[in-house]
């Protein structure tokens, strides 16, 4: 019998409809049902009445569909304890990174692990945070960045890596730069660069502006390099993570300025409990744990 015909009935049966269930499965309408046919061909057994467009299960198929549950589940249960322990021999393994402007804290840290520990591979996997948390979630990933502020992403172990604060950079010809620091009601009516949509910096200016019963002006939302760039041809201030602004290799006319009331979260790394990781996984969190302890105690000093 094969298995996968099985799961496809299983997900039939819950839409009752093939062109759903086809959009599910990531196949056509007429493959899928060449695989029900097939299934009861093998089965000896009608499983659905098909009358034009609607769909209904049989007697039989009411009778096999609690069990195709049943062995759909334990199929990719099975899946995933193989892929888990390929991954846990292997020296390959995933990392995800949301697309939120954090860069600045995790490339110059794959950098060093990679040339510190070349017997490991990382596939970095850049996606949007609600996205990576999914891929969690289906056992995709095992290792990501995410803030620990207001997280719904699930149960996880987190390490907190650097406390990100958000930054208004912009031209120093702006009338606003004269100011030592800006108020959020300062932003009210200036035209905006903010950071990736449902991003978590994304959000947290928003949510400011909902406090002020305010939306932002928006220009430009994304990839803050390519938002920065801009600022040296029209009028807009640009949101972002103070680290990804003094990263900048073309800061002669751009300004930063605090803004107040001071709005930061804590960011890090979501992986799971360390007896399910791999090696490489288990090293590069240890790893990332040290660099972060020793970005702590650099600030420390500095602030002596």
């Amino acid at each position: 019998m094969n298995i996968e015909h099985v799961a496809e009935f299983a997900v039939v049966a819950d839409c009752l409809n093939f062109s759903k269930a086809g959009e599910l499965l990531y196949i056509s309408q007429s493959s899928l049902s060449k695989h029900i046919m097939a299934l009861e061909k093998e089965l000896g057994q009608e499983l659905f009445v098909r009358k034009h467009r609607d769909l209904q299960l049989t007697e039989a198929g009411k009778l096999f569909y609690p069990y195709a549950q049943q062995i759909a589940a334990a199929y990719q249960r099975s899946l995933q304890t193989l892929r888990e322990f390929n991954k846990a021999q292997s020296n390959t393994f995933d990392f995800g990174l949301a697309a939120s402007g954090a860069d600045y804290l995790t490339y110059p840290y794959l950098a060093d692990f990679m040339e510190r520990y070349p017997q490991y591979t990382i596939h970095v996997v850049e996606a949007e945070q609600t996205t990576l948390a999914e891929m969690f979630r289906n056992h995709e990933l095992n290792v990501f960045t995410t803030a620990k502020e207001g997280n719904p992403f699930g149960d996880f172990c987190f390490l907190p890596a650097r406390t990100a604060r958000i930054v208004a950079a912009l031209h120093r010809d702006h009338p606003l730069a004269a100011k030592t620091a800006l108020d959020w009601t300062d932003l009210i009516s200036e035209q905006l660069i903010l950071p990736p949509k449902y991003s978590l910096p994304n959000n947290l200016v928003s949510a400011r502006f909902a406090a002020m019963n305010a939306k932002p002006k928006v220009a430009y939302e994304g990839s803050f390099s390519s938002g920065a760039r801009t600022l040296n041809h029209i009028n807009c201030i640009c949101l972002t993570i103070e680290e990804m602004v003094k990263r900048l290799p073309f800061q002669e006319d751009i300004v930063i300025r605090p803004v107040l009331p001071a709005q930061t979260y804590v960011y890090g790394l979501a992986y799971r409990q360390p007896g399910t990781l791999s090696a490489g996984e288990r090293l590069f969190v240890d790893y990332i744990a040290e660099r972060a302890e020793q970005e702590r105690e650099k600030e420390n000093k500095s602030a002596e």
